[in-house]
């Protein structure tokens, strides 16, 4: 079906949501909704990393434990200059970020 509802995803790295999506995880919880969106931002990111390239279902995907959100996430603030220097499972990142939103909602 054809039609013109395209998301805009970022097309780099958020380092300034991912940053701030950070302080959530690490328990900071002054200002949720701007914590949940900047999740929500890089649930976007991720998502434009693996559609339409990647076609297997995200469901079935095991998410990352929040020390590994965080690690991964912190990883990728402070070197998304050097993309690619590291191996990030988006399904996996994407999925542990939603069920943080999913939490807080």
């Amino acid at each position: 079906m054809p039609h013109n509802l395209f998301p805009v995803y970022p097309d780099s790295f958020p380092v300034e949501a991912a940053q701030v999506f950070l302080g959530l995880l690490k328990g900071q919880k002054e200002d949720l909704p701007c914590y949940i969106h900047a999740g929500w931002i890089v649930v976007g990111y991720g998502l434009n990393q693996i559609v339409p390239h990647d076609h297997d279902a995200i469901a079935s995907t095991v998410p990352y434990t929040t020390e590994e959100a965080v690690a991964v996430l912190e990883k990728l603030s402070s070197s998304h200059a050097a993309k690619g220097s590291f191996i990030v499972d988006w399904k996996k990142l994407i999925k542990a970020v939603l069920q943080v939103i999913d939490s807080m909602l």
